[in-house]
């Protein structure tokens, strides 16, 4: 079971051609596990404190160009039954561990965007370039033994990547008279 809570707060600055806005957002999530297996039962509770942020600075050249920078930064939970150090083996042939030891996963992204319109020709120009840098990802560990069927499998913690990402799309409006 997992109930969240969730606040924020955003602030917009003017300065003649520039705008900045930064964002802060809490989630708070109370988490509760009940495992009952056999003679073992588990009731774990867990409160995660999840910040998230973002600024974005715009500069408006005219009303029709502009540059808009945006960074962000987002911290995600793992799940409790990841973390907790037990054997889930009610099924033989597939034992899930899990990991005592497993971080919970951070994401940072910036983006550069550029907006032109021209009104004349109906014309809309957009480029964008971004990149997002990833921090304690998480995939899973599985180790298959054939001699008994057994897979065996744990979540863990993976080095994080980064990935870029550019884009340009042209938008023209064909219009005629009626």
């Amino acid at each position: 079971d997992v109930l969240g809570h969730t606040g924020g707060l955003t602030l917009e600055y003017k300065l003649g051609k520039f705008r900045f806005t930064p964002q802060a957002r809490l989630k708070i999530e109370n988490e509760r596990l009940s495992y009952n297996r056999a003679r073992i039962d588990t009731i774990a509770h867990r409160t995660n404190v999840l910040p998230e942020y973002e600024a974005k600075i715009e500069y408006l050249k005219s009303w029709n160009d502009r540059i808009v920078f945006t960074a962000s930064y987002e911290k995600t939970a793992c799940k409790l039954e990841d973390q907790m150090a037990y054997t889930d083996d009610s099924n033989p042939l597939y034992i899930y561990y899990g990991n005592p030891l497993l971080r919970d996963s951070r994401k940072a992204n910036y983006n550069l965007n550029y907006q032109k319109t021209i009104t004349k020709a109906q014309l809309m120009l957009n480029a964008n370039i971004s990149l997002t840098q990833n921090y304690n990802a998480t995939g899973f560990a599985t180790i298959y033994d054939p001699t008994t069927g057994v897979t065996r499998s744990q979540r863990e913690n993976v080095k994080g990547g980064h990935s870029w990402i550019g884009t340009t799309t042209a938008e023209w409006m064909a219009t005629s008279k009626i």
